[in-house]
């Protein structure tokens, strides 16, 4: 029950703290405009430092659950490409915790459609069921993709992504 009760509580508290708090606005200024953030004395280097260091903390627990709860044990290639997924995931639903939670079932629900067809042994072949989860993440990416002008600002990742940001010393 746990695990239900976050599904709900964790994405409308991730929503409320970043579209309703000022941590939340500061945040999202940061990866806007992070000079206009550090004009309006928002301290951009920490931001950054410490989000990222909590986004790789979440990696790093995504990769130990990997290999200690989903497949209990090491094997070459076991992640493979989880991660990718994830990021697709995050870029379909377009940077919402609402909608990243409902992609995530969404994704869910198109991996275990593979193992769900190798236990009922449907005619088809097992690497095909296998590769459901990445035809999956290339259908979910090419919609959006297709339907561009009517779906850009719901869609719209933060304009500095990716950006280094350095002080103008002057």
């Amino acid at each position: 029950i746990l695990v239900y009760l976050i599904y709900i509580v964790l994405p409308v508290g991730l929503h409320f703290i970043l579209f309703r708090t000022r941590h939340g606005l500061n945040l999202r200024a940061v990866g806007e405009n992070p000079a206009a953030a550090d004009a309006a004395g928002i301290p951009v280097q920490k931001f950054r430092f410490w989000y990222v260091a909590a986004g790789s903390s979440l990696a790093a627990g995504a990769g130990a659950y990997l290999t200690l709860a989903f497949v209990p044990s090491w094997s070459e290639g076991v992640v493979a490409g989880r991660g990718w997924i994830a990021v697709a995931l995050v870029i379909f639903a377009g940077y919402r915790p609402v909608n990243a939670v409902l992609a995530a079932l969404l994704f869910g629900c198109i991996t275990s459609l593979g193992f769900v067809g190798q236990a009922r042994n449907w005619p088809i072949a097992a690497p095909i069921l296998s590769m459901l989860p990445y035809l999956g993440t290339i259908g979910l990416i090419i919609v959006p993709v297709l339907a561009w002008h009517r779906v850009r600002r719901l869609m719209a990742a933060p304009a500095a992504l990716g950006e280094a940001y350095y002080r103008d010393a002057r």
